[in-house]
């Protein structure tokens, strides 16, 4: 699993310029950063519903990408449709297409900060408390493999991607200057589940 994952972040990482090409917006706006479910809740009161979002640490001002991630494990995973309406009043441009865009670089930001997070806690402790982060870690590999799928990136078939990218391009990002933030995390957190991977030789 780990090999699989380290290959799978090396692929990501082989076509982050495509992934910024897609968030050169103007759209932007306040950012939450973990729009996830333990942190909001529904208050319903007499002829209203409000929903309320807590625990802001890792808001910003931004592409709201991540906030618009569409996983099944724990994010909000908004309604895209909904979103796109709502911001036509403000941003006339905003197509549901553009939208669908920024939702799937924000599975691919959403799942790099997962990674990121639990990817630490197989240092900790005895082999019984690095079950559960390997366990996350493994649905988390699956899921940036479906994604990378989806955008045409895992496999070089020459077909339509998600996000721009051009047919025959897979691989070619390899080798392409690493010089954004996100590429350099990408790297580290390659690097990291690499060493892990040998000093512990855990592979589940």
């Amino acid at each position: 699993m780990l090999k699989a994952l380290v290959g799978d972040l090396d692929v990501l990482e082989g076509h982050w310029s495509e992934v910024e090409k897609v968030c050169q917006d103007e759209l932007r706006t306040i950012v939450h950063g973990d729009f996830v479910i333990k942190n909001v809740r529904v208050r319903t009161t007499v002829g209203s519903t409000s929903l309320l979002v807590f625990d802001w640490e890792n808001a910003g001002w931004g592409v709201p990408c991540t906030d618009l991630a569409q996983l099944t494990d724990r994010t909000v995973s908004p309604d895209l449709d909904s979103y796109a309406s709502a911001l036509r009043g403000s941003w006339l441009r905003v197509s549901d297409v553009r939208v669908r865009e920024l939702a799937e670089c924000g599975r691919f930001f959403r799942l790099v900060d997962e990674i990121g997070w639990e990817s630490p806690l197989l240092t900790f402790g005895p082999c019984r408390f690095v079950v559960k982060p390997a366990s996350r870690l493994r649905v988390y590999q699956g899921q940036l493999h479906q994604a990378l799928l989806a955008a045409g990136w895992a496999q070089c078939q020459g077909r339509p991607a998600a996000l721009g990218s051009r047919p025959g391009s897979c691989g070619q990002g390899r080798h392409r200057k690493r010089l954004s933030r996100g590429s350099r995390i990408s790297s580290r957190a390659t690097v990291e589940l690499s060493r892990l991977s040998r000093r512990t030789g855990y592979d589940v």
